[in-house]
């Protein structure tokens, strides 16, 4: 099972090799699907002062918007982590600029960044770069 779930995620990832996981697995997901988080920054959204150091909230959703199309494993917070999760611009900006694309192993959802508003999504051209 544990490969299948490799697998399946692997799917997932397009050419790009990144994917953003929230609270939806552990975080070896990003070596079993043999990707980065975008950027190459990551980050444990929970606790939620690892967001609050830095700018580290801002420079991830940053990274996302360069990346509409991009996958995101997403599992709602519980907890106390969903009252932390709630005053991040993360946790905003996951809510109102991802939709959801299907159910993922463990009771999660795939997800993908959506476009901002007014804005054309980012094309891939077939040797790999942005159009």
């Amino acid at each position: 099972a544990y490969l299948q779930v490799a697998e399946a995620h692997r799917d997932r990832v397009g050419a790009a090799r990144e994917l953003f996981s929230y609270y939806a697995t552990n975080d070896n997901v990003y070596v079993l699907a043999r990707a980065f988080p975008p950027g190459g920054l990551y980050v444990n959204p929970g606790p939620v002062f690892f967001l609050e150091e830095d700018g580290l909230d801002a420079r991830v959703i940053a990274a996302l918007e360069e990346r509409p199309g991009l996958p995101v494993l997403y599992r709602e917070p519980s907890g106390a982590d969903r009252a932390w999760a709630a005053r991040t611009q993360l946790g905003r900006f996951l809510s109102a600029r991802t939709r959801v694309v299907s159910p993922s192993a463990g009771g999660g959802e795939w997800r993908e960044v959506t476009p901002a508003p007014g804005r054309l999504p980012r094309q891939i051209l077939p040797s790999g770069g942005p159009r």
